[in-house]
């Protein structure tokens, strides 16, 4: 059974130190993320008729549905709303909760991410810039939690290979998802 996940109204200790310290995203630290991004239509008497388009769903800001809940981050949010159940990608949320939440205990990778997010977020030039190189690190993540899996699942074949043969045939598996 799901659990529910219940909503926190404190920014995470490291969003706090990280927004304190921004210059870069100063707009991000208003009430905006949680107001609709809705673009809609009037008739001529002013009456609203419709939603024309939605432009982004509201995440990671006090107040919105994928934002943090007690100890589960937004990235757990967004896994939990969507109801993924990839095992790597839960466990990329686990690492991703643990780093953001500094709850190392819970994914030794944290550590690592949360020293990589740090270090981008203080060399980008804005968010943006941030988001884009950190894509690469967050895919690395990903594939290395389906290693885990397709190990955990290959075990007895894999004893079987030469390192080099391991090598080939878990990039094989990755490269068919």
């Amino acid at each position: 059974e799901a659990q529910r996940i219940k909503l926190s109204k404190e920014l995470s200790r490291r969003d706090q130190i990280l927004l304190a310290r921004s210059e870069k995203d100063a707009w991000h630290r208003g009430n905006y993320k949680t107001a609709s991004n809705s673009v809609v239509a009037f008739d001529g008497n002013d009456a609203q008729i419709g939603v024309v388009f939605q432009t982004a769903t509201p995440f990671d800001t006090p107040g919105c549905e994928l934002g943090h809940h007690e100890e589960f981050c937004s990235f757990d949010a967004i896994v939990y709303k969507h109801q993924l159940q990839d095992p790597a990608l839960i466990d990329l949320a686990t690492i991703v909760r643990a780093a953001d939440t500094m709850d190392f205990e819970i994914a030794p990778e944290a550590i690592g991410l949360e020293a990589i997010a740090t270090g981008a977020a203080a060399i980008a030039k804005d968010d943006h810039e941030a988001v884009e190189k950190g894509m690469y690190i967050y895919d690395a993540l990903y594939a290395h939690c389906r290693l885990r899996h397709l190990r955990e699942m290959h075990a007895e074949e894999l004893d079987r290979m030469t390192r080099a043969e391991q090598r080939d045939f878990l990039r094989e598996k990755l490269s068919h998802k």
